[in-house]
C-alpha cells in the first residue's frame, strides 16, 4: 500500500467530532510539498475531503489555519510543474 491509498483511505474514513482542522495540517498537509507528484496529488485531495467535514464548527484559530491550507491546496492545484497533477480533474475539453 503506498502513501497516495493511504491519503484516499484517510480523506473517505469517517472520523466525526474528532477530525480537526490541527490533525489536518499535522497528518497530511505537510505532505503538499513533498517530491513525488502522486503523493501531493492525495494530499491535496485528502486536505480537501477532510476540510470539507470541519467547515461548521472551527473556531477563529481553526478558520485561519484552515484558509492557509485551502490556499496551499490552491497554489499547488495552479502551479504545480507537473502538468497531470494540476489537470486530473479538469472537465474534458469540449473541442472546437
Amino acid at each position: 500500500m503506498t502513501v497516495a491509498d493511504r491519503f484516499d483511505i484517510l480523506s473517505t474514513f469517517d472520523f466525526g467530532p474528532l477530525l480537526s482542522t490541527r490533525f489536518i495540517d499535522f497528518a497530511v498537509a505537510k505532505f503538499l510539498h513533498e517530491e513525488d507528484p502522486t503523493i501531493r496529488c492525495a494530499a491535496a485531495l485528502c486536505c480537501c475531503n477532510a476540510l470539507s467535514r470541519v467547515v461548521g464548527r472551527a473556531d477563529a484559530a481553526s478558520l485561519s489555519l484552515r484558509n492557509h491550507i485551502l490556499e496551499r491546496c490552491l497554489v499547488l492545484g495552479a502551479t504545480d510543474l507537473n502538468v497531470d497533477l494540476r489537470t486530473r480533474h479538469a472537465p474534458p475539453d469540449p473541442g472546437p
